[in-house]
């Protein structure tokens, strides 16, 4: 999920001219306050398992053994930040576990484990989170950006 904010092509060009450092500070700054809202609506719409010790691993009849994963999904939402002097990126997501959450998301085919990944002819349904959570919470992302960039660039002198 990724929001995009456009439209200041004046404040870059602006910006520009400012060093370097500067510009990678307050970017950085902005770009960290406003994943934050998303970063928790992502971690409170997150669906976690209802099965009673879901983490705990359990033998099949077939000797092989499950785990439901994705008991632990919403402790995996995490942030990345990228950082240039001309711009810089955002992103919540899963870590290792965000093929799990696109599972859920848009749902799948449900397939055995090792040996043979058997198809068992059943598909699990779409439970969208992921989507809801930044739509949620696009505007407000927006806004603390801009208000954060304003104040970090006001604290240059």
């Amino acid at each position: 999920m990724e929001i995009k904010i456009t439209g200041i092509d004046e404040l870059v060009s602006f910006f520009e001219k400012e060093p370097q450092e500067l510009r990678t500070k307050v970017i950085g700054k902005a770009l960290q306050s406003s994943v934050e809202p998303l970063k928790a609506s992502v971690a409170s719409k997150t669906p976690i398992s209802d099965i009673p010790h879901a983490s705990e691993p359990t033998t099949n009849e077939d000797g092989t053994v499950s785990i439901q994963l994705f008991r632990h999904l919403r402790d995996a939402v995490t942030t990345w930040i990228g950082v240039t002097p001309n711009g810089g990126t955002a992103k919540v997501g899963f870590g290792d576990m965000g093929h799990i959450a696109r599972w859920l998301e848009y749902g799948h085919q449900d397939i055995g484990h090792k040996p043979g990944l058997k198809d068992l002819g059943t598909f699990t349904d779409p439970h969208p989170f992921m989507r809801a959570a930044a739509e949620n919470v696009a505007e407000t992302c927006i806004e603390t950006f801009a208000e954060t960039f304003a104040e970090t660039y006001g604290e240059k002198e």
